[in-house]
């Protein structure tokens, strides 16, 4: 039986997405299995190779997954104005990939900040008003999401869906 697996990737500290596809839910390994019950709980862990993923909730029909690290892909920043592609990236997870941390002690970024990507240089999803155009919205109510091809996040996560599923 294949059951709905929503993944909420975070690829880098400018965007949350989703993507969803279906999978069998048993070809996925167990790493933690909080409540010991074969079943996927809130706070279980699974992987699939090395990829590994919290359950955020289970409703009986969608699982929700977030994955452990950010993706390899985009910029690494050492500061707000010096950006570059990463070297080789994976465009897998990795722990390096953490995104923006924000240190409350010093009041600053802490750099290096790794898997930095830009969701789009351009607001594609509203017209010259600042009103929402068709197919995300009307006016100013959106249907979620805004996230397509016209994001320069879409390829990350259609080649990242395409590597879990093989």
């Amino acid at each position: 039986m294949k059951k709905i697996i929503t993944l909420f990737i975070i690829l880098s500290m400018f965007i949350n997405i989703n993507t969803t596809y279906a999978a069998q839910i048993n070809s996925w390994k167990f790493k933690t299995d909080v409540n010991e019950n074969g079943e996927a709980d809130v706070g279980d862990e699974f992987c699939v190779a090395e990829e590994c993923f919290r359950v955020v909730s289970n409703d009986g029909k969608k699982v929700v997954l977030f994955a452990n690290y950010n993706l390899n892909v985009g910029n690494v920043c050492t500061d707000w104005n010096s950006c570059a592609p990463i070297e080789n990236p994976t465009g897998i997870q990795d722990v390096n990939s953490k995104g923006r941390f924000y240190d409350k002690e010093t009041n600053s970024d802490v750099f290096p900040i790794v898997g930095v990507t830009a969701f789009s240089s351009t607001y594609y999803w509203l017209d010259s008003y600042g009103l929402y155009k068709e197919p995300y919205g009307s006016g100013r109510d959106t249907i979620e999401p805004v996230f397509d091809k016209n994001s320069y996040l879409y390829e990350y996560v259609q080649n990242y869906k395409a590597y879990l599923e093989s």
